[in-house]
């Protein structure tokens, strides 16, 4: 029933989708998720040997911004298969528009399958798309927000801890670091 009521160019690009998302996940596990886990790990834990104050602020901005992000994330990540499933809609009506392209010219139905084509673009896909960047903008800007204020913070935070002589500076030049 599914192959019956689904257009092949939908199944089609699907996969394609299926073996893109796989590659990108691979991918983005390590440069992107796990250096950043292992960097972030790391650096928080070398600063409970420099100074406990640093390391709690750090360890209450790290879970302040996993609680914020985390929600957000799942958020996104519905936005973007909803818009997934909108682009897989066009890309198979367009697939097996050219798939039958001779049907079309010769049954004359090239401008109901252009009108239908624009409108699933521009109704369908493209608001959905608009919806994932912009929540992906405010995912961003939120992240950029907190990481700015915890920079920010720490800043402020070494330069009074060095002037009451609580850091050394090869203290506050491996924290600034």
């Amino acid at each position: 029933r599914y192959f019956q009521n689904t257009p092949s160019g939908v199944i089609i690009s699907k996969i394609k989708g299926l073996i893109d998302k796989y590659e990108m996940l691979f991918g983005d596990m390590w440069h992107t998720i796990g250096k950043t886990a292992v960097t972030t790990l790391f650096c928080v834990l070398s600063l409970a040997f420099i100074n406990s104050l640093i390391f709690c602020l750090m360890v209450m901005w790290c879970v302040i911004t996993l609680a914020l992000m985390i929600p957000m994330s799942f958020k996104l990540h519905d936005l973007a298969a909803t818009t997934a499933s909108s682009k897989h809609r066009v890309i198979g009506l367009l697939s097996d528009n050219i798939t039958n392209i001779f049907s079309l010219f010769y049954f004359a139905k090239r401008q109901r399958e252009y009108a239908r084509a624009k409108d699933e673009i521009t109704k369908d896909y493209i608001p959905q798309f608009l919806k994932v960047a912009k929540y992906w903008f405010r995912f961003c800007l939120l992240g950029s927000i907190l990481y700015c204020t915890m920079l920010i913070a720490i800043f402020f935070l070494v330069i009074w801890m060095r002037q009451e002589h609580l850091l050394t500076a090869r203290d506050v030049v491996f924290v600034l670091m």
